[in-house]
């Protein structure tokens, strides 16, 4: 999900994303790659993952590697 001050130009940051994912999937997503839309957190959504991101640092969790 994207959100934030970015979300204020979508039309200009989504639909670039949106086309290169359907028309040149990441190497590693090719079999499933994710669908890209806007958060309904706007504002919200970089402190969630600020937070997120102490969580999983607290709990040592693997994907941080």
């Amino acid at each position: 999900y994207f959100g934030g001050a970015m979300m204020k130009d979508s039309d200009l940051i989504l639909k670039p994303l949106i086309e290169q994912f359907d028309t040149e999937p990441i190497l590693f997503t090719i079999n499933h790659p994710p669908r890209i839309k806007a958060t309904i957190y706007l504002d919200e959504i970089g402190l969630m993952g600020a937070l997120t991101l102490v969580k999983y640092k607290l709990e040592e969790n693997p994907i941080l590697v």
